[in-house]
């Protein structure tokens, strides 16, 4: 933990912010001390900061910096540090591994403490009522994500029941569970600590559709089309068999802790892992295009399926997380997949990427060219190309060459077959390793 994450673990901002002359009502709002005005208009709470009327947002050291004029965020460190005596050792500066994990975090957090800011001014004005979150995955991985869910729009009850805290809410709701799993790396078993049973569940769904309406597939009874799904597997090259072998060997050095997080971990090790089931370019553009690959599988099959549908213009989607287009020249298997259909005969202005259409304008445009069949094949990732994406008019074929992380992922794909005829699923991501 590096000095600014520590210096925001220790103080509130709103204690720091009182303390510098900053005068909070009962809301924790003030009035900006970074513009002129009359009512107040920013949010404080214990992390950050947000203005309504000019915009300046962040979190307790962004807001010493500004309020003092100080030139960088050290600085601004240093003098918390100083004024609340909070006796923290600013000698050792950061590595250049924990400045890039703290500015993501920080970007992060910026953004949940941002809506959560909004939440509370919106509820203030409208006694709780002018927020309404709409998802159709509101928990996508666990029961534990219903707490995120509450702190927006529930944190008065969260409060009444002294449940503002994590920890406190998972002492009621939640157990830490301890068992034998395997090794993501496949070399054998390890122990692992997860939250993975619950209790009290009544009492949390009581709370929980205070502010949820919740509506399943039976009681909305929707018209769902039939769906034809495929699981082709494909056989690993020697490549690929050499380079997953590699694998468990970085992962035993890891975990004998022979190599340095910021060298080489677990999160690399489990990336490099499916860009190797994905293609073995990934990790060398040198290593030989083999013909059985799956993404050389995908391709034919695509093909195939554009010729016999030729007569009625039918289209077909490209689920491909990993290796998007960088416009660089770099190697990357979307430009590979066209340029393979464009080989065959497809036509080069039949095939586009969703990453190509950069504003909602252009996305419409794509879209509308798909759905009038005058695009056949789009190629996009999941988080692109999984919601919002309305172009199931003539579509025919979904091709998924990797999996997403999460299922709710899975689940945004699966919204995108509301369409009024039989659709062909096809995953290519079924390697025999």
């Amino acid at each position: 933990m590096n000095i600014f994450q520590e210096i925001k673990e220790t103080i509130p901002l709103y204690d720091i912010a009182a303390s510098y002359g900053i005068q909070l009502n009962r809301s924790n709002m003030c009035s900006c001390p970074f513009h002129e005005e009359r009512t107040p208009s920013m949010k404080i709470h214990d992390k950050g900061f947000c203005c309504y009327g000019c915009g300046e947002h962040g979190d307790s050291i962004k807001f010493v910096q500004k309020l003092f004029g100080l030139e960088n965020p050290l600085d601004a460190a240093h003098k918390i540090n100083e004024d609340f005596h909070l006796g923290i050792d600013v000698s050792r500066r950061p590595t250049v591994s924990e400045v890039t994990a703290a500015q993501i975090a920080i970007k992060d957090r910026m953004k949940t403490q941002d809506l959560y800011m909004k939440c509370q001014y919106l509820g203030d004005l409208t006694g709780g009522k002018g927020i309404c979150f709409a998802t159709g995955t509101p928990v996508s991985n666990s029961i534990s994500e219903i707490f995120i869910m509450q702190k927006y729009l529930q944190a008065d009850l969260l409060k009444k029941k002294n449940l503002v805290h994590f920890d406190a809410w998972a002492a009621d709701f939640a157990e830490k569970v301890t068992k034998l799993e395997y090794a993501p790396e496949g070399t054998g078993f390890r122990q692992k600590t997860r939250l993975a049973k619950f209790h009290n569940l009544p009492e949390l769904m009581a709370m929980f559709k205070e502010f949820a309406d919740i509506k399943t597939a039976d009681d909305l009874n929707l018209p769902v089309p039939e769906c034809e799904t495929h699981n082709i597997t494909v056989k690993p090259t020697e490549n690929q068999k050499k380079l997953v072998q590699s694998l468990g060997e970085r992962a035993k050095r890891i975990h004998n802790k022979l190599v340095t997080s910021d060298i080489d971990n677990m999160l690399m090790v489990t990336n490099d892992g499916r860009k190797i089931g994905l293609d073995q370019r990934l990790i060398n553009p040198l290593l030989p295009d083999e013909p059985g690959t799956k993404v050389n599988v995908c391709v034919d099959n695509v093909f195939q399926i554009w010729n016999d549908t030729s007569d009625q213009r039918l289209t077909q989607l490209i689920f491909c997380d990993f290796s998007t287009p960088k416009g660089d020249g770099s190697f990357n298997l979307y430009d590979d997949i066209k340029n393979k259909l464009i080989d065959k005969g497809v036509p080069k202005n039949e095939v586009a990427f969703i990453h190509d259409a950069a504003s909602k304008e252009a996305k419409e445009n794509l879209f509308s060219k798909v759905r009038s069949g005058h695009i056949r094949i789009l190629i996009g990732s999941t988080q692109k190309m999984g919601a919002g994406t309305n172009i199931q008019d003539k579509l025919i074929a979904s091709h998924d060459l990797d999996c997403p992380w999460k299922l709710r992922d899975v689940g945004r794909i699966l919204r995108t077959f509301k369409i009024k005829k039989n659709v062909e699923v096809t995953d290519n991501g079924k390697d025999d390793f």
